[in-house]
């Protein structure tokens, strides 16, 4: 019954994108299709998971719906000229180069602790418990100088030159997307920066709007994409296997598997503390962590940051398996739980509210030719994509990644001064 309701939800889902978009794979079909699929996949109990209750699943429908109907219903479609973005994007092109060079640089302390660490255990999964452990630098500014804000410019750069490659139609920024990739994934031992790289050059492919089909001498390009696509997916499998996991089943958990948790949650209120609610402390978290933070550092608060509040209650590892089947699990507790936890069950809805909006925003705004709010619109995409097991919109690299878009892509002042003293732009 709860299958053949993801069923449902997504043929209605596939056909309004098809109406909208005249493209069967586009963002709103992949988005509804990777809830619709693990979701259906989350009430088969596979490897010993436990099964999610039907609560779970009618969040979960209520989310997905909402985001949809918001992106479809609101999203328009301009022309954009590529020439005219791809002659701008050229112009300020030099700027990515500097970013990475002070990404490079601010990253070297951190760096020298992983080398330290791989050489003495040559694991991913240790490098990755050492990146999340909180304890690489005694101060919690040094931590953001020397790690969350190189790693923010870098997961920027990545996005960054995706879309500088499709827009000149320039493989080797797709190179450099990757050895930027091919970095963050050393850096601390994970997979999403992967699948950031393989979401964005989805997410320029299926949008259609940089089109790199319409005339033959761009077919070479469009099969090197293809091939680095398949070059993401097998570093992705090595990278799975470096950590000791199995693939089939660790995609399971990671996917379906928070669903799971999510369930475990909702059964234990009080142990993850959703009757006491944050009134959008997590759900606007973005906007709210960098301020929080500011006042830190100029010493006129003591108030904890929006991802303690997550991180106390649920990095912690909690059992989501069967009968005598120990599975544990962290931090992927679905976007949902961020939602429940600030506002209780309508926070779902004001959650899919604010997720949509935003991204219905941002590809306006890009349909209108605005390079910024096209990055923007990847790197939301990335958060959308991923919404079923995490929330990215927390913690403050999400302000880093915006401040690296800007730099990118802002146009440069230039003040002047006349004869008289009056100040010109």
């Amino acid at each position: 019954m709860i299958i053949l309701g993801y069923c449902i939800l997504y043929g209605i889902t596939l056909m309004l994108s098809y109406n909208k978009f005249h493209r069967i794979v586009n963002v709103v079909s992949v988005f509804s299709g990777i809830w619709c699929l693990f979701g259906s996949l989350s009430c088969l109990g596979l490897y010993g998971v436990r099964t999610p209750g039907f609560l779970v699943h009618i969040y979960a429908w209520i989310f997905v719906g909402i985001v949809d109907f918001i992106f479809l219903l609101f999203s328009t479609r301009h022309h954009i000229d590529i020439n005219d973005n791809a002659y701008e994007a050229i112009r300020y092109n030099s700027r990515a180069k500097n970013l990475q060079i002070v990404s490079c640089v601010l990253i070297i302390p951190l760096a020298l602790k992983v080398v330290a660490s791989f050489i003495g255990s040559g694991s991913l999964a240790t490098i990755r418990e050492m990146y999340f452990s909180g304890t690489n630098f005694t101060s919690m500014y040094q931590d953001l100088l020397f790690r969350i804000v190189p790693m923010a410019f870098l997961d920027a750069l990545i996005i960054y030159f995706v879309f500088y490659s499709f827009e000149t139609r320039k493989y080797k920024y797709l190179v450099y997307a990757l050895l930027d990739t091919l970095f963050v994934t050393v850096m601390n031992g994970g997979r999403y920066a992967f699948m950031m790289l393989l979401y964005s050059i989805l997410i320029l492919w299926v949008t259609g709007e940089i089109n790199v089909s319409k005339e033959n001498r761009f077919q070479k390009y469009k099969k090197k994409i293809q091939k680095i696509a398949i070059v993401i997916v097998i570093a992705m499998v090595v990278v799975t296997i470096n950590r000791g996991q199995k693939i089939i089943e660790n995609i399971l958990l990671y996917f379906s598997g928070s669903l799971s948790y999510l369930d475990y949650i909702i059964e234990h209120p009080s142990q993850f503390a959703l009757n006491q609610p944050l009134h959008g402390y997590l759900t606007f978290a973005a906007f709210i962590e960098p301020i929080v933070l500011l006042l830190k550092v100029l010493g006129l608060t003591t108030m904890k940051v929006p991802s303690y509040e997550f991180n106390i209650y649920c990095q912690k590892y909690y059992n989501i398996g069967t009968g005598s089947k120990y599975i544990l699990i962290n931090a992927n507790t679905s976007v949902i739980y961020y939602f429940l936890r600030d506002f209780g069950t309508i926070g779902v809805v004001i959650g899919a509210i604010f997720m949509g909006g935003l991204l219905v925003k941002a590809y306006n705004k890009w349909q209108c030719g605005n390079r910024f709010w096209g990055l923007i619109f990847i790197y939301l995409g990335n958060v959308a994509f991923n919404s079923i097991m995490t929330y990215q919109l927390i913690g403050p690299t999400p302000f880093f990644i915006i401040i690296a878009f800007y730099t990118l892509t802002q146009k440069k002042v230039k003040i002047k001064f006349t004869k008289r003293g009056e100040i010109n732009e």
